[in-house]
């Protein structure tokens, strides 16, 4: 049985289907309590959590980017195999059950941590701090995404420009350049609308990494938790721009993609790496792999790359087709 999400206590106010993300200060904690909450997680009274505490429950959580293709997987995985000892003898006769929350990558990599997950999702290279944290660990690549610059196709900028230079972009999102005039004087003296997923996202870590370069982010965002309610303001105004997850992008036919230093976030520029801002999706694991993850991971790795390229993300394996 695949349960994709576990309802919180009313009082929380949570529901099926909800993305978690960092807020503010002491946030990390919040976000703990809630996925702890939605996996339903037996935990010591020293706070550290109990994993298989029912005995063979999967519990997954981090990237919202990464969160539905894997939901799809355990899906098909589960209805295949039903139960762990049909995969092998050696392991548990329980049926399958497996539970994934979003969050955004950081939370995914506490979150594995501190044992509250045992696959942690995670749609950015790992920074030094994190590896050191994490001690023994290991990520498995399951696919690859970029980052682009998406805009309503009647956008201004759209209209005059197929695409940005690096240092371009580092001007529009430290809010260097504000204003449309600021580009092109022929263009309106309106300002730009910056859209943006959670700053702690692992897209958002891309962009400071990559392109800010130690700038500031503008500080005229408007924050968005989720992808699909930020698609759908880019799509509803002519005035924003915005960064996004090319798998999510390319679900739409009706956004203005920009090319990156002439480059289109085309599957092959992003395989052969022409393309310049290209990320990893990772799920990550800490510790001796118990051998059922080790087992829906492997599950990932073959079977489960259709799924990753019927999202529109380039799976790691050749010639996968969705």
């Amino acid at each position: 049985m695949l349960n994709a999400w576990r309802s919180c206590p009313n009082k929380m106010g949570i529901g099926s289907g909800i993305s978690l993300e960092k807020r503010g200060g002491g946030a990390m904690t919040v976000v703990r309590f809630i996925l702890i909450c939605i996996l339903g997680l037996a935990v010591f009274p020293g706070g550290m959590p109990l994993l298989w505490a029912d005995g063979d429950t999967l519990r997954i959580a981090g990237s919202s980017t990464m969160q539905p293709i894997v939901v799809e997987i355990a899906k098909t995985f589960t209805e295949k195999y039903k139960t762990w000892n049909t995969i092998d003898p050696a392991l548990p006769s329980q049926p399958i059950k497996i539970l994934t929350a979003a969050g955004g990558s950081s939370v995914g990599i506490n979150a594995v941590m501190d044992g509250t997950i045992q696959i942690g999702l995670v749609s950015r290279p790992l920074n030094e701090n994190e590896k050191r944290e994490l001690g023994e660990h290991q990520a498995f690549l399951i696919g690859h995404d970029a980052v682009i610059f998406a805009a309503h196709p009647k956008n201004p900028l759209a209209v005059i420009k197929k695409g940005f230079t690096i240092e371009e972009l580092r001007m529009l999102f430290s809010g260097e350049k504000q204003s449309y005039r600021d580009w092109d004087p022929t263009l309106p003296d309106q300002e730009i609308v910056l859209l943006s997923r959670d700053l702690d996202s692992g897209i958002a870590g891309v962009l400071k990494e990559q392109v800010l370069k130690g700038k500031p982010f503008a500080h005229r965002f408007k924050v968005y938790s989720v992808w699909p309610d930020l698609i759908r303001e880019l799509l509803s105004s002519r005035m924003a721009i915005s960064y996004v997850s090319a798998g999510i992008a390319k679900q739409s036919d009706s956004l203005y993609l920009f090319a990156v230093d002439g480059i289109a976030a085309t599957n092959e520029a992003i395989f052969q790496g022409r393309y310049p801002l290209v990320r990893p999706l990772l799920m990550l694991v800490k510790g001796e792999i118990d051998k059922r993850v080790q087992t829906f991971i492997n599950h990932v790795l073959t079977e489960g790359q259709k799924q990753v390229a019927y999202h529109h993300f380039l799976p790691v394996t050749a010639g996968t087709e969705p």
